[in-house]
């Protein structure tokens, strides 16, 4: 019982840059030794002069598929990711994630179309643009989409929601504030008054005159 509350903790925690540097620099390997794969074997179709057909669809779709499976998800695993992450950023990296999928696809247009077709179909250079173009606009996508995963909440925010909430209580009426109104109300019955004092003043004065005479 104690060692799975404790592998639930570690999950919980996140690891340090230097653990996650380690973890991203495993996965760089492993997409350079797949590329690496791809051009050893280009290279042995054209010194054998053997046309590329299925075996360099399956290679590049394996390629394609390890990569996004590693990078986006599995590497997520291993940093344990959406620890003490918000809402909000998990939302971006969700998006990001799906953005990537999309980019791998259009880069497996581009390898399989431009390189793969090359000798098979005339459209093959169109097809290749078009993955190209969907790569790039992906990329950057998701490259704005990792800034806002990977942005933390910084100091201003924090302060700028303690000002706020600071703001909202001042707001609100105070012992004093009452005391004034209270002052304020009472000034103005007692002005009143004298307002009414001052007009029937000169009418008491008017009926004791006329009293007087007679």
């Amino acid at each position: 019982m104690a060692g799975v509350m404790k592998q639930k903790t570690d999950e919980e925690e996140r690891l340090t840059k230097e653990e996650e540097f380690r973890i991203d620099q495993r996965i760089r390997i492993g997409v350079i030794l797949g590329a690496a794969l791809i051009l050893a074997y280009l290279a042995y179709c054209a010194v054998k002069k053997i046309q590329i057909g299925v075996v360099y669809y399956v290679i590049v779709g394996a390629f394609i598929a390890l990569y996004w499976l590693f990078s986006d998800v599995i590497a997520l695993k291993l940093k344990h990711g959406f620890a003490g992450r918000t809402a909000v950023q998990k939302s971006a990296y969700m998006k990001m994630a799906a953005v990537d999928l999309v980019g791998v696809i259009g880069l497996g247009m581009f390898l399989v179309s431009g390189v793969g077709d090359s000798g098979n179909n005339g459209n093959s250079g169109g097809s290749s643009l078009i993955g190209a173009v969907i790569y790039l606009v992906c990329f950057m996508t998701a490259k704005r989409l990792r800034l806002q995963y990977e942005k933390e909440p910084s100091e201003d925010d924090g302060a700028k929601t303690t000002e706020e909430k600071k703001d909202g209580i001042n707001s609100l009426p105070t012992a004093a504030d009452r005391e004034r109104r209270h002052v304020t109300t009472a000034e103005r019955l007692a002005a009143l008054n004298r307002q009414v004092q001052d007009e029937h003043g000169p009418e008491e004065q008017s009926s004791s005159a006329g009293e007087d005479d007679d």
